[in-house]
């Protein structure tokens, strides 16, 4: 399936959109669907004529931004092959065949227009797979190309350049709209140097904002890790390698990560349920990278979360991030939410829908430095079949100088309460605590944003050291899936 999105902004260039369309239409080989990102609201409004049946108006009502008009594109056409043109191309009839010409010859993943770079180029699922979404820090515009050309060759995947008869008019937006553009340009290299560790061919940093980190996971559903992972393939910002310690046997499509399962055996330890202690170890343990970030094998991330935890990283700061748990209101209502134990979290009275509520927890979302968590705690306390995060961030302030954990909660991490049911995932409105804009206030041993969902420590619960992990005490075998 071969899908041509145009995003564009000013009146000038919606005029010019209309005229890449008819020109798209007429080619030798017509595009499935045209998606047109309307990010001014300056396109025609009348009813598309009979011979745009094919073409997709999105009107997102602010500007998005190129990057993030090219996602959506990318993420509502999964399986297309998607040419990505600027509002200022202006195409020959066969300039698309010719794009395109290339990935069934020879197999490319991403090809380019001679002399056009970003202006004109088409990317395949399976190139998306290995590289991920365009980063959307940069926009509205701007390094999103260059940032996504670094991480292309820290995979070591090239893209092909070819001649297509289009031609650039070099109408540019920042001109239409009179920016500056200059200095956003500035902004954006500023921001670039900062992910890359130098300015565009003076990069010193091998992982982005110079951060080496790994997703670890207790996997004890299998059904749901391929949802996981797949949300982890679409981050800005890829994990170094995701380890999952199950002894399932499990098939999944690794989308290009560098995928290790561990299985384990124990004569000390007792494997069955409640061990996701014990399997965050084990996991742990088998992590070669400095920073970990934990996660729930039903989870699912949004393509900005792991950049937003290497950011994190950069601070030295060892964190809990909450989200809000899938709550299906057959199981349960917000009254018992609201009336669960302090522990557990406590409901927001605001539901996304007529269906669903939503929970706030901490569930597994810690990232912190290995070495803390191995030498410096000693693990995860296997004792504690439940509340387990919460009592290693008590031990975690415990060891140092600090005086309190900080808990995040941007909600934009979640996981089904009960994949039985395959209740459709709803994502909840993005405030601005999902943006990391966080109100921080004091709370006992934590840190708490006054405008998040709050979880409560009860005060009268002590939190000893039960069982430690001892890494003799386990036998595992590693399998790169």
């Amino acid at each position: 399936m071969l899908v041509l999105c145009i995003p564009t902004l000013s009146p000038a260039g919606a005029a010019r959109a209309v005229a890449l369309i008819e020109s798209a239409l007429r080619g030798t080989l017509r595009p499935y669907r045209v998606f047109v990102v309307d990010n001014g609201g300056h396109f025609i409004d009348r009813a598309l004529p009979p011979a745009w049946r094919d073409v997709e108006i999105y009107r997102p009502g602010t500007n998005i931004g190129v990057g993030p008009a090219w996602n959506e594109a990318l993420r509502r056409f999964p399986y297309a092959t998607v040419v990505f043109a600027n509002d200022d191309i202006t195409l020959a009839p066969d300039s698309i065949e010719k794009l395109i010409a290339p990935t069934v010859a020879d197999g490319a993943t991403m090809v380019c227009t001679s002399g056009h770079g970003f202006s004109f180029f088409l990317l395949t699922p399976e190139h998306v797979r290995w590289i991920g979404y365009f980063d959307e820090g940069f926009a509205p515009a701007y390094y999103e190309d260059t940032d996504y050309g670094r991480r292309m060759a820290m995979a070591g995947v090239s893209r092909l350049i070819v001649e297509t008869g289009a031609t650039h008019n070099e109408q540019s937006t920042s001109k239409d709209m009179g920016w500056d553009a200059q200095l956003l340009i500035d902004k954006q290299a500023v921001r670039y140097a900062a992910k890359w560790g130098g300015f565009q061919s003076e990069e010193t940093f091998t992982h982005p904002w110079g951060i080496d980190f790994e997703v670890c996971v207790p996997s004890c559903n299998t059904t749901t890790l391929q949802r996981l992972i797949d949300s982890l393939a679409w981050q800005t910002v890829r994990p170094t390698a995701v380890t999952i310690a199950s002894n399932a046997d499990i098939q999944i499509d690794t989308r290009g990560l560098k995928v290790r399962q561990v299985k384990f055996w124990s004569d000390a330890y007792a494997i069955g349920d409640g061990d996701v202690s014990l399997r965050r170890n084990v996991a742990t343990w088998a992590a070669e990278s400095p920073y970990i970030v934990y996660s729930d094998d039903d989870q699912v991330w949004p393509q900005s979360a792991m950049e937003w935890f290497s950011r994190r990283f950069t601070t030295g700061e060892h964190f809990v991030v909450g989200h809000h748990r899938f709550v299906e209101n057959i199981e349960a209502d917000w009254r018992s939410l609201r009336n669960a134990k302090a522990e557990t979290g406590v409901s927001r009275e605001r539901h996304p829908n007529q269906e669903h509520w939503w929970q706030s927890c901490w569930g597994g979302c810690i990232g912190i430095h290995a070495m803390m968590i191995k030498y410096g705690v000693g693990g995860w306390d296997m004792g504690y079949p439940a509340a387990e995060d919460q009592q290693l961030a008590r031990r975690i302030v415990g060891m140092g100088d600090d005086s309190h954990i900080r808990v995040h909660e941007p909600p934009w991490a979640w996981h089904e309460k009960d994949a039985i049911h395959n209740a459709p995932w709803v994502e909840p409105h993005r405030n601005a605590c999902a943006k990391g804009e966080h109100v921080m206030v004091p709370d006992g041993e934590v840190s708490r944003c006054s405008e998040c969902p709050v979880v409560r420590r009860s005060d009268d619960k002590t939190w000893p050291t039960v069982q430690l992990y001892d890494p003799a005490n386990v036998r595992t075998e590693t399998l790169w899936l």
